[in-house]
C-alpha cells in the first residue's frame, strides 16, 4: 500500500468512528429522554389506567383532568339480632267472683272467714282444675253440678272445703291433733301432728311437693300452738289444703273413699263424710 492509500484509510476510519459517536450520543439522549417522561415502558408493558375516563373539555378548550374514583367500600357486615328474651310463664287470671252461697266459716269467722272464702275461690281457679271438672260421685254432695256456671261450681267446692275444715278443726287455725298411729313426722323428727285449718303436717311436702310454705326450720322455735307458724297460717294451709284435694280427684276421680283417703272426714265408713255431703246438698243452685 503507498502513502496516497494509507492516508484514505486512514480518513474513512476517522469518519466511521465520528458517526458512530453521533449515533450513539444520539441514542442516549433518546433513552434519557425516555426514561424521564416515563416513555420508555414498551406499549406490551403499558399499565393499566386507575381511571378510564377521558378528559372532558371545559369552556375555553381546555380539558380538565378526571377525578380519581374511589371505590365504595364493602358494607359492614350486620351484628346478629340478639335472641329475644324468654316470655315469662302466663299468670293465671283471677276474675272477680260472686259468691252466692256463703260457706260455713263465714258464720263463725266473720270478715276473716269472707277473705278465707275469696282466697280459697282464686286457688280453686288456679290449681283447682280437676275438682271444678267435677269427680264422679259429685251427684251424691251436688246433684245439678254439671249443669253450673264455673262461679257456682268454684262455689260449691269452696263450700265443701269449708265443710271438711268444719269437722277437721271447729274453723281454729291454730287447732293441732295428735296423730298417735303415725309415729314421726318425716320432716320435724317429732311425733306427727295435723295442724291448721285443714288439718295439715310438715311432712306432707314428701308426698305433695307443692306444699313447700310449711317452713319447720322458722317454726320450731316458735311454742306449739303461735299463730305465726307457717303452717298455721290460714292460707297456707288452704293452698296446700286445695292442691292436695285436686290431685286426689285427679288420681281416684272420687270426693269420698275409704282405703287410703287423705282426710277421715272424707272416708264414707265415717259419720263426717255423710254429714258434709248433707251440709253441700243444702246449696240451693244444686238441685235447679
Amino acid at each position: 500500500m503507498n502513502l496516497h492509500q494509507a492516508l484514505e484509510t486512514k480518513a474513512k476510519a476517522n469518519a466511521n468512528a465520528k458517526n458512530f459517536a453521533l449515533a450513539f450520543s444520539t441514542m442516549f439522549f433518546i433513552f434519557a429522554g425516555c426514561a424521564k417522561s416515563g416513555s420508555a415502558t414498551s406499549p406490551s408493558q403499558t399499565l393499566p389506567s386507575t381511571n378510564p375516563v377521558p378528559a372532558q373539555p371545559v369552556a375555553g378548550g381546555t380539558p380538565t383532568l378526571p377525578v380519581p374514583s374511589v371505590p365504595n367500600p364493602s358494607p359492614a357486615t350486620p351484628l346478629p339480632t340478639p335472641a329475644p328474651a324468654p316470655s315469662p310463664a302466663p299468670v293465671p287470671t283471677i276474675v272477680p267472683h260472686v259468691v252466692e252461697f256463703a260457706p260455713l266459716w263465714e258464720a263463725a269467722r266473720g270478715a276473716e272467714g269472707r277473705r278465707w272464702t275469696l282466697y280459697t275461690y282464686d286457688m280453686l281457679q288456679t290449681y283447682g282444675q280437676s275438682l271444678i271438672a267435677g269427680a264422679g260421685d259429685m251427684p251424691n254432695f251436688c246433684p245439678s253440678y254439671q249443669r253450673l256456671t264455673d262461679n257456682q261450681k268454684i262455689n260449691v267446692w269452696a263450700y265443701l272445703i269449708s265443710a271438711v275444715a268444719k269437722y277437721e278443726s271447729n274453723f281454729d287455725p291454730t287447732s293441732r291433733y295428735h296423730e298417735s298411729t303415725m309415729g314421726n313426722d318425716g320432716v320435724t323428727g317429732q311425733p306427727v301432728y295435723s295442724e291448721g285449718l285443714l288439718q295439715l303436717s310438715y311432712q306432707d311436702v314428701q308426698g305433695y311437693s307443692f306444699c313447700n310454705e310449711f317452713n319447720w326450720k322458722l317454726d320450731q322455735n316458735l311454742n306449739p300452738d303461735d299463730p305465726s307458724k307457717t303452717i298455721l297460717d290460714p292460707f297456707k294451709n288452704l293452698k296446700c289444703g286445695v292442691r292436695i284435694l285436686n290431685k286426689i280427684v285427679a288420681r281416684h276421680g272420687q270426693i269420698a273413699f275409704n282405703s287410703g283417703h287423705y282426710w277421715s272426714t272424707l272416708q264414707p265408713k265415717n259419720q263426717p263424710e255423710h254429714n258434709i255431703e248433707a251440709l253441700v246438698n243444702r246449696i240451693p243452685f244444686c238441685h235447679l
